[in-house]
């Protein structure tokens, strides 16, 4: 499994799904995840590399949450070392944002917290509770900057020996994990937020992300600019939007 963040440095076409504000919605995202006209051309573009995507994971949605500094406004961000994954999309979102993006890896992340090299960092909720974050950072705030899936890779050398039967079978075990971690997902992060907020501490904050998206819309114009061949695949996501819009 792995963050499709990480994949981009694989295929180029993964810059897509890890663009700022690029669904509109939770279900938005889970339409266009499932529609294969949307996932195939990108699951299938890191063969070159051995390996493909067999299936997509809900990683949330992500948001900031940071040591002693709430995150109400976008004001907020200016100046603040906030972690980011390491890829080139996620540092120049932070840029736009006004915070200085910091990228490493994810292992490192609660010892820059606690010994203050970084002010924050973003993700979903399970980084406050499974990863001991919200023990040091007592802001959560719902900018909802990403909704980033987490993706199930296969190496081709194997998936390409099995037989059409085989294949079947496996192909079967990877719908079985996209339903039942979808599924677990709700109630995992229903539990987080309120372990965080009665055993950590954690405040919850709702800012206006208008301004959010204001600042990261041009990075949707670059790319697709700079990449024609998403374009359709980009103007179907947002027929998904128009049917499944933002909640006012």
């Amino acid at each position: 499994m792995a963050s499709n963040s990480l994949l981009e440095t694989f295929s180029e076409n993964y810059k897509l799904f890890n663009l700022p504000y690029l669904f509109a919605s939770s279900e938005a995202y889970h339409a266009s995840m499932d529609d294969p006209a949307i996932t195939g051309p990108i699951f299938e573009s890191t063969k070159q590399a051995g390996f493909e995507a067999v299936t997509w994971l809900d990683a949330g949605t992500r948001n900031f949450y940071t040591v002693d500094t709430p995150i109400e406004t976008i004001e907020d961000l200016r100046g603040l070392k906030i972690r980011v994954q390491q890829s080139p999309t996620n540092v120049e979102m932070m840029e736009r944002l006004g915070g200085s993006a910091t990228p490493m890896g994810f292992g490192d992340v609660y010892t820059a917290l606690q010994s203050n090299i970084i002010d924050g960092a973003e993700n979903n909720e399970m980084a406050l509770t499974d990863n001991g974050h919200g023990d040091v950072c007592k802001y959560y705030s719902y900018d909802m900057h990403q909704m980033i899936p987490d993706i199930l890779i296969g190496n081709n050398d194997f998936l390409d020996g099995l037989s059409p039967e085989e294949r079947a079978i496996f192909d079967e075990g990877f719908q079985l994990v996209n339903q039942v971690q979808r599924e677990e997902w709700v109630t995992a992060v229903e539990n987080a937020k309120e372990r965080a907020e009665n055993e950590q501490g954690v405040t919850f904050l709702y800012p206006d992300t208008k301004p959010f998206q204001e600042a990261c819309m041009p990075m949707h114009e670059d790319m697709l600019s700079q990449y024609p061949d998403l374009v359709p695949i980009y103007d179907a996501i947002q027929a998904y939007n128009e049917q499944y819009p933002a909640e006012q």
